[in-house]
């Protein structure tokens, strides 16, 4: 094997890869990112931005063979989407190996700037794995900046990538916000290069033990009990019975049996969470802008048939051996190398991508680009450029493009990309529910031509002129998600997967009879009379908002967890949790002027606990609010004081940490409060109450749940009397009933379905009829369910009320997370320690996806419910009127499900018959090569017996011919038929198709839909209900629509349309058909 890769290097290789865009800027999704193909490995490119891993679920793109993140830009604030994703990669790649040769789990490697290893250090108090390997690997910018021949920084099998640091250099200003070569900041004072050394060896340990920790959950150690910080739950193993006895400790002055000297057992704290305070990140260098330049390996050349016969050599395995870069040896004894007998290699084609975050960073990257020579731009096809703050129109930049115009430029700009809906399948389904009650469901706002980017209309009008006319010989033109850039063996710019924009109110998507049937008789109240799609500001009593409503990880219908609370009278904005995406949500309800209002009246923000998927998009909303307040005030409004952050300590010391890298003081961003179930709130170690503030608030109290460490649901009064309760996640809770007694608004997470009680025990998180019962023990006056478990749409499972039962507040100490991915547990520790069952599941899983399982129990009839989805509004007195709807909505979800199952068993019926087909034919071709090669044709009698064997001759040599020929091509022509993919797979577990781009493979393979998973992500309920699907079939491509500057468009006649119906999972099914790779596409959902 070592020889055969040695050979390789001498003649090159023969590769097959591609990039694809993934994100553009949009509401949803503020960043540009691009996945690169390969058959083995993935690599992402640019910024993973809040809204990329969903964007991979909605078109299908699978992230498990993902093996390196390239992160461009600046390290600001990129924790959001990017320790989301890390965490679905962390489950989604459960059960890779390295190799064949190794049972070891393949390591995710980060390429970043300076600071990206602090930034992901801070999260140490809430990312909990085991068994992911990670190294993250910070470019040093000052090398990089000093010497012109720095080499690549990443080398495989695949590719070379090396880095430029860029860094801002204002026009009247020589200064750089960095640190010098000579140890000085840009503030002139001095940088202790050992003490960062040091610094960056703690950093890269904490993110080590946050992913790869050899921690167990069921390992105990010997302490005395004095020694262990208490409250805790510690184990004496009994000495006649050998068995552990557990006691949960409050009070060191209080442990009676035990005493301060007894020998106990405890579980030592997740090693990461040790580290108390991480050193300030203001010795690393700053506003350094990261790109880089990809390139494959260099190709080989063609192998000469002929030659090597004139060389005495005999078609067979041996010239296998030359292509494979081995020398060979004739029956003479004469040594033959690969060279003699192989054109010259070329070099490996390539590509860039620039990240310019304003005008100021455009000198760094023409010095650095030129200091480096051709050598660095050597075989580069296409460069894409992620700009912004009019970079689009400096004149440097111009002439930056013209320089390299022999290169395409893909340029990726807020003000040049539109802001479509990236979540097609939550879009339409959100349209469906607004046919039935417009008043309650919002359609996501969207303006495809401007959004939330304001720009010059001139000077865009003259780039666009640009684009059009090819001026000066450039060939540029404006990045879409979806475009796929072919780098070998063929350069080509595909837009065959490029999807149409969805344009809501042009939809033709109606209600069935069968539907309306089911639908009160007074319409009225359900509907609003302007028609208006925005609803206005103005309100007269509470207003609920669920912006998020979904469980564990985004997916294609529920993002994760938030939920925004209007008051009347000026009492100002409430976020209950903040899970990532948060920001871009709000975009999706309210116009730029009404978010703008809205940020500006936020007063506070809960965080109910640190699991990712409730605070992974606080810094965003803050970011955006501090922004908003700043510019608004000099426009002359007053700046109001910053929202106050209310959660845990931890939380606070999360922001604390994370504000060298972001530069702006935690204090500017937020009042930061510590709040805890007994101590109350604090404000930097001092007792706080509203009363200090402007906060229409009379008081806030907490009770911890039973979930995670720190969980704590909330129950809030205002001033005006109205009381509002959230649950946050959590087991049902009396505690929280009390302190909650005749809420006006109790929102309660409802994960799982009635029937899945074992589920929602083992997770720690409520059933439906859990949660119901927690109402009626409140005597809430309205009850919101959220925080759903479902891989589709639909009304949850209601089938009985179990009431809270009480649950000692000991019972709450030993809070080991449920959704920690940890090694086993062992006999032992189940029983003595955990005191947990077994079995994830005592109840089975429901049989199918029922949409219709609503069956009110008698005891919940007089309680107002309404089920969230996402943007959903409702003011309070509105919640009693959503019942009589339920019927209704519970059939559209039924009826959209059978469409789709009906479709997709028509469309799995005909792939298997058409694999079946070729797989067949492709047999029956092989034997017949086999039996002509080897047998040759019937022997004839007289004299045609010497012409025969000439002729077999001949057709054997003909056929080996084409066969070596066969072996050296590769695919020349695009791909034959395609489907673009619409949506997919939730970003964890097994669902991810194996998406192997091999010209060989022969397999129908249909992923599962968001929750058939067996991984989670950042806290991941999972469910065993059957998935179901859909598939739509799309015509074929024409190879002849690609045009002469390589960007292939599809006829008119066989172009892909979005459809009522959501096209949904990408499902690939490869076969082959002689040289060239046929694929085929369909989607489920």
């Amino acid at each position: 094997m070592q020889e055969h890769r040695d050979g390789l290097k001498g003649v090159g290789i023969r590769t097959v890869f591609h990039l694809q865009i993934i994100t553009t800027p949009t509401s949803d999704t503020p960043g540009t990112s691009v996945i690169l193909h390969f058959d083995s490995k993935r690599y992402m490119f640019g910024e993973i931005a809040e809204g990329t891993q969903r964007a991979c679920i909605q078109r299908g793109i699978g992230l498990r063979k993902v093996r390196g993140l390239f992160l461009a830009g600046k390290t600001k604030w990129n924790n959001g989407g990017l320790i989301g994703l890390i965490l679905s990669l962390a489950d989604i790649q459960q059960g890779e190996i390295e190799s064949e040769a190794s049972n070891k789990r393949p390591r995710l490697h980060i390429h970043a700037g300076p600071m990206q290893m602090h930034s992901l250090a801070c999260a140490r108090r809430f990312v909990f794995r085991t068994g992911m390997p990670l190294s993250v690997h910070e470019v040093d910018a000052q090398q990089s900046r000093f010497d012109a021949n720095t080499g690549p920084i990443h080398e495989d099998e695949n590719i070379r990538v090396w880095a430029l640091c860029v860094q801002p250099e204002p026009e009247n200003s020589t200064a750089l916000t960095s640190t010098t070569a000579s140890g000085h900041n840009s503030e002139g004072s001095t940088v202790d290069v050992s003490q960062l050394a040091r610094d960056q060896t703690l950093r890269k340990d904490v993110v080590n033990n946050m992913f790869d920790s050899e921690w167990r959950r069921d390992q105990l150690f010997q302490s005395k009990l004095k020694d262990v910080k208490l409250p805790a739950m510690v184990w004496v193993r009994n000495p006649e019975t050998k068995k552990l006895v557990s006691y949960t400790c409050f009070d060191p002055n209080n442990t009676a049996p035990l005493t301060p000297d007894t020998e106990v057992l405890v579980r030592n704290p997740w090693p990461a969470s040790t580290v108390e305070q991480l050193p300030p990140a203001s010795g690393l260098s700053e506003g350094v802008s990261m790109s880089y330049v990809v390139k494959g390996h260099a190709q080989r050349g063609s192998f000469d048939i002929e030659k090597a016969k004139s060389l005495g050599l005999k078609p067979g395995p041996i010239f296998k051996k030359l292509v494979a870069g081995l020398s060979v040896q004739t029956e003479e004894g004469q040594t033959i190398t690969p060279e003699m007998v192989i054109s010259p290699t070329r070099p490996g084609r390539g590509f860039a991508i620039f990240d310019l975050p304003s005008v100021d960073y455009i000198p760094s990257l023409q010095r650095q680009l030129d200091s480096r020579g051709d050598q660095l731009m050597e075989g580069l096809q296409a460069a894409i450029w992620v700009t912004r703050g009019g970079v689009l129109y400096d004149a440097r930049f111009q002439a930056l493009l013209q320089k390299h115009k022999g290169i395409k430029h893909i340029i990726s700009d807020p003000d040049l990309c539109h802001d479509y809906i990236v979540h097609d399948s939550n879009a339409l389904s959100s349209l469906r529910l607004s046919k039935i009650a417009s008043e309650f469901f919002s359609v996501p706002r969207s303006d495809n031509l401007h959004g939330y980017c304001p720009q010059d209309p001139q000077k865009m009008q003259d780039f666009l002129r640009v684009l059009e006319t090819k001026e000066h010989g450039l060939d540029i033109m404006p990045a879409n998600r979806g475009m796929k850039v072919h780098l070998e063996p063929n350069f080509l710019v595909d837009n065959s997967e490029v999807p149409n924009d969805q344009e809501l109110n042009a939809q033709n998507v109606s209600l069935e009879p069968t539907v309306q049937e089911l639908l009160p008789s007074d319409m009225s109240p359900y509907h609003r009379s302007d028609k208006a799609t925005i609803s206005p500001l103005a309100l007269s009593e509470p207003e609920i908002i669920t912006l998020g409503t979904g469980s564990a990880a985004p997916s294609k219908y529920r993002n994760v967890s938030a939920v925004l609370l209007r008051m009347p009278d000026g009492m100002g904005n409430y976020l209950f949790d903040c899970g990532e995406g948060t920001l871009g949500q709000l975009r999706r309800v309210y116009t730029a002027e009404q978010l703008d209002q809205i940020l500006y009246d936020l007063k506070g923000i809960w965080i109910s606990h640190l699991h990712a998927d409730h605070h992974l998009g606080t810094v965003a909303v803050l970011e955006a609010t501090y922004e908003t307040c700043r510019r608004l005030s000099e426009q002359g409004r007053p700046r109001p004081s910053p929202p106050c952050l209310i959660s845990e300590v931890n939380m606070i010391d999360y922001l604390d940490e994370y504000q060298s890298v972001t530069r702006i003081p935690t204090e500017s961003l937020c009042t930061p409060i510590a709040c805890h179930w007994h101590e109350g709130m604090s404000l930097r170690g001092k007792p706080f109450d509203f009363s200090q503030t402007d906060i229409p608030i009379k008081e806030l109290r907490t009770v911890k749940v039973n979930h995670c460490h720190g969980a704590q649901a909330v129950s809030v009064t205002f001033q005006n009397g109205f009381k509002f309760s959230y649950s946050g996640d959590c087991r049902p809770n009396e505690r929280f009933c009390d302190i909650g007694e005749d809420s006006d608004v109790l929102v309660h997470e409802a994960t799982f379905d009635d029937g899945m009680d074992g589920d929602a025990m083992a997770k720690k998180h409520c059933t439906t009829g859990e949660a119901v019962g927690v109402a009626l023990r409140m005597k809430a006056k309205n009850l919101i369910l959220t925080h759903f478990s479902q891989r589709y749409q639909k009304i949850p499972v209601l089938s009985s009320v179990k009431m809270p039962e009480h649950v000692p507040e000991e019972d709450l100490v030993d809070d080991v997370d449920a959704e920690v991915t940890t090694a086993p547990v062992t006999a032992e520790m189940q029983v003595d320690v955990n005191q947990q069952p077994t079995s994830m599941s005592t109840s089975a899983p429901p049989a199918g996806p029922s949409t219709s399982a609503w069956v009110e129990p008698d005891s919940a009839r007089d309680l107002n419910i309404g089920i969230a989805f996402d943007l959903m509004r409702v003011k309070v007195s509105q919640i009693k009127t959503m019942k009589p709807l339920f019927p209704a909505i519970s059939k559209m979800f039924e009826l959209e499900e059978e469409k789709r199952e009906k479709q997709r068993l028509a469309i799995a019926a005909a792939l298997k018959e058409e694999v079946d087909r070729k797989k067949t034919e492709k047999a029956k071709a092989q034997q017949a090569k086999k039996e002509k090669a080897n047998n040759g044709p019937p022997k004839q009698k007289g004299n045609n017996e010497e012409n025969s064997k000439k002729n077999n001759k001949k057709n054997k040599r003909k056929l080996e011919q084409q066969e070596q020929q066969q072996q050296q091509s590769t695919t020349e022509t695009t791909t034959t038929s395609a489907l673009a993919p619409q949506a997919g797979e939730l970003p964890n577990g097994d669902q991810h198709a194996d998406e192997e781009d091999s010209v060989n493979a022969k397999r129908v393979q249909p992923r599962t839909d968001e929750d058939g998973s067996k991984g989670s992500s950042a806290g991941q309920e999972t469910t065993t209900t059957t998935p179901t699907a859909t598939m739509t079939i799309v015509p074929a491509r024409d190879n002849s629509a690609a045009n002469g500057n390589g960007t292939m468009n599809l006829p008119e006649s066989t172009a892909t349309t979005t459809t009522d119906t959501v096209q949904e999972t990408a499902v690939e099914v490869e076969v082959e058909q002689g040289s060239p790779k046929k694929r085929c596409k369909t989607t489920h959902d």
